[in-house]
């Protein structure tokens, strides 16, 4: 099992626009390119509890399980486009880090 996962540092004022983003863009997106190669892709959002963050500071973690490398290697490259044009869109008020990890069994 793989997961991807991509951190948001949402500006609270930017929270609505965001969201809807990642609905309609963001997961749209990477859904359809997964269906498309008949790879399975599970996403999952969370909101960080980060006590760093500033007053006026959201933080989500967006997590694709997949059970491929072929769907994480979808993923991570379009996460990478789309991440690029939020930050061309938003400048600093989203940003965004990935991370892919590779479950383990101890």
């Amino acid at each position: 099992m793989y997961l991807f996962n991509n951190t948001f540092l949402i500006d609270r004022n930017e929270y609505a626009w965001w969201a809807q983003w990642m609905k309609e863009t963001y997961i749209a997106q990477i859904e359809a390119a997964c269906k498309a190669e008949n790879l399975q892709a599970e996403v999952r959002i969370f909101k960080v509890s980060n006590e760093n963050a500033g007053p006026d500071e959201l933080t989500f973690s967006c997590q694709w399980l997949c059970e491929t490398i072929s769907a994480l290697g979808i993923i991570e490259k379009l996460n990478r486009n789309l991440a690029s044009q939020l930050i061309a869109l938003k400048d600093d008020k989203c940003l965004s880090f990935a991370t892919l990890m590779q479950e383990v069994k101890l």
